[in-house]
């Protein structure tokens, strides 16, 4: 099977590849002598560039000049799932005024609570299973599955989800197939594999991604985003050995 070479550029828009070309961009690689807000300048390259740009790189574990967090292995195939289903999620809010963000629409939670809910599950499991770590323990007290509905500010959630969620990447940059395949552990013995419990986090996100949706259609909102979105530039199939 012929493999796409690990730095070729992403499969962007004519203008954006003559940008690159430019500067004289032609691999990957060549992006990390360039901060992500240089590139952003160049004319051609827009947010549309820019976004399967940063998944490219970020699969072969590279990043933009000054950066702080550099990866030496390719990421695993589950994470960059992971990572375009958090994109897609966030898709699902995006826009949303404050007053919506916290209407109830019965018997379905508040958009704002879905964000804190998927903020402690990824701090639950990213965190405190796999580091020991709870930086935010509030979210766990607030938002834990069996917590009671609640209305909190749609831009505290989205700020504490980012928290936990940067905190948690440098885990997720690093993890292999062994890692999934181990176990966390309580009291000396083995209770979860932490395979499973990226998968299972991976579908919770889509569960409320169309749970977003539809309480979005039943406020009324027009004009709704399309899913599921570019998986095939930013998330596509990897062969799982290309992560181990």
């Amino acid at each position: 099977m012929n493999m796409k070479p690990m730095d070729d550029l992403p499969k962007l828009s004519a203008p954006a590849h003559r940008a690159l070309a430019a500067a004289g961009v032609t691999k990957l690689k060549h992006l990390t002598r360039h901060t992500e807000a240089e590139v952003a300048k160049w004319h051609g390259i827009g947010p549309s560039s820019l976004k399967p740009l940063r998944a490219a790189m970020t699969g072969v574990g590279l990043s933009y000049k000054g950066e702080d967090r550099q990866v030496t292995q390719p990421v695993h195939p589950l994470v960059l799932q992971l990572r375009f289903t958090r994109s897609e999620f966030l898709r699902s809010v995006r826009g949303v005024s404050e007053d919506d963000a916290r209407q109830r629409v019965m018997p379905m939670n508040s958009l704002s609570w879905n964000v804190g809910h998927l903020a402690w599950q990824e701090q639950r499991y990213f965190l405190s299973f796999a580091q020991g770590q709870t930086p935010l323990p509030e979210i766990n007290e607030a938002f834990a599955f069996g917590c009671p509905a609640s209305t909190p500010a749609l831009k505290d959630m989205l700020k504490a989800w980012r928290t936990i969620t940067r905190a948690a990447d440098p885990w997720l940059d690093l993890v292999s197939s062994d890692t999934l395949e181990s176990h966390v552990m309580q009291n000396g013995k083995p209770v979860r594999q932490f395979g499973a419990l990226l998968q299972r986090l991976i579908y919770h996100y889509w569960y409320h991604t169309g749970e977003n949706m539809a309480i979005r259609q039943m406020l009324g909102h027009q004009r709704l985003g399309v899913f599921v979105g570019n998986i095939d530039d930013e998330a596509p199939y990897q062969r799982e050995d290309s992560g181990t």
